[in-house]
């Protein structure tokens, strides 16, 4: 594909869809800086763009790196007619000789088509070499043959077909870098349009997963929804509605669950005021949910519900979400609430503590929720004594007063790191 785009005046080559890929897709070549444009922009955009670079004129012996240009593929569907080029390839035997065969098919904008053939073998010299092989109990003699010889000789073994598709098409070879140089631009200009061609799509796609999220939404990016904050706080009702229509499918398949878990993490990105205005219809779907609800698995969404205050610490004991093999959400909530849940809180906290103060991620959280509700957590009988006074070293300062920020002890420790 490449070789081919590099090698002849064609500024622009498309692949059909695929098992992997559902749509067109367009090739092109840029240059060095619009390269680097095209990546960063599909970094922080909707990440269409694919960049695949290589360097042109490199000399090692003279210590010249050559300039630097890259293959960049995005979605588009092609607007002009286009001459299609597909391949087969198969095992062949001709008498002794066994042979790689290649068939080119060419159909052109006006439906005619034709049909090149070549192939690749190793041929057996004149005096041929017997082999005399063995594999477990059996032996045989086999004839030893040449390195890969195309025929035709324009065809090549490597599996390029470049050249032989060229000159059947009438296409004269033009590798200059100036032609390339001179496309970059345009190159730029169509990949910038298909990322917002993309993000346009990622937003269709959510908003299709909002209105009925018992449908599978196939290729929803979430990280390219992420790029654009302000078109998801706009849309802060709808993801809520949309957890909520996920919500009534409590069990029923995987679909619920899964647009249920991608609008949660979507809503969870908002900021805090804004977020904070969902906390009762947070609390309401989970004081609806059952035992086997999917919204208990969602351990973000469960730490949520620490800002409805302690009215949410009775929900806050239900087994899934104190589950630790599963997530923290839980303890995190717990925490959140702080003091004002303590009666419901204490004795929850206490247990945990007691199963799970070996384990070191677990033990940062309880043993900072416990202290932030008001409670001095115990220290015996506990096998890593070292670990313990670390604990009492590290979150010494933590009480009922203490922000709700702290229930987090890993983000907190970034942030107290920061902070020095």
């Amino acid at each position: 594909m490449r070789d081919f785009l590099w090698s002849y005046a064609a500024p622009v080559i498309y692949s059909a869809p695929s098992d992997s890929r559902a749509e067109f897709q367009a090739h092109r070549i840029a240059k060095g800086d619009d390269c680097r444009t095209i990546s960063q922009n599909a970094w922080e955009k909707g990440r269409a763009a694919e960049t695949f670079t290589f360097q042109i004129g490199v000399d090692k012996a003279a210590g010249k790196e050559g300039e630097l240009f890259c293959m960049v593929s995005t979605p588009e569907t092609p607007k002009t007619p286009i001459l299609r080029v597909s391949q087969t390839r198969a095992q062949k035997q001709s008498g002794t000789l066994p042979f790689h065969e290649v068939a080119t098919t060419a159909v052109l904008p006006d439906g005619e088509r034709f049909e090149l053939r070549n192939g690749c073998g190793r041929l057996a010299p004149l005096i041929p070499t017997p082999r005399f092989e063995c594999a477990f109990v059996f032996c045989w003699v086999s004839v030893g043959r040449r390195e890969p010889q195309p025929f035709p000789e324009e065809a090549a073994c490597d599996g390029s077909q470049s050249e032989m598709v060229a000159r059947a098409l009438g296409l004269n070879p033009d590798p200059s870098t100036e032609r390339h140089a001179a496309n970059s631009h345009e190159t730029l200009r169509m990949a910038e349009i298909a990322e917002e061609e993309a993000m346009t799509r990622q937003f269709a796609l959510l908003d299709a997963m909002i209105a009925s999220p018992q449908k599978r939404a196939r290729g929803l990016d979430t990280r390219v929804l992420l790029k654009r904050p302000g078109l998801l706080e706009a849309r802060a009702d709808e993801i809520m509605s949309g957890i909520e229509r996920a919500a009534v499918d409590s069990r029923n398949g995987f679909s619920a669950h899964d647009a249920g878990r991608t609008l949660a993490t979507l809503l969870l990105t908002l900021p805090p005021q804004k977020l904070g205005g969902f906390n009762k219809r947070v609390f309401a779907l989970y004081a609806a949910a059952d035992h086997g609800h999917w919204l208990w698995d969602l351990g973000p969404l469960v730490a949520q519900l620490g800002d409805s205050g302690p009215a949410a610490a009775p929900y806050l004991l239900h087994p899934r979400a104190l589950n630790l093999q599963r997530h923290l959400g839980g303890v995190h909530a717990l925490c959140r609430i702080g003091g004002a849940g303590r009666i419901h809180s204490e004795p929850a906290l206490l247990q945990l503590w007691e199963r799970w103060r070996e384990v070191e991620q677990q033990r940062d959280y309880i043993y900072v929720a416990l202290r932030r509700i008001g409670v001095t957590p115990p220290s015996s009988p506990m096998r890593n004594a070292r670990g313990f006074h670390r604990l009492q070293e590290e979150w010494a300062d933590v009480s009922p007063d203490s922000p709700a920020r702290v229930c987090d002890p890993e983000a907190e420790r970034r942030a107290r790191a920061k902070e020095r």
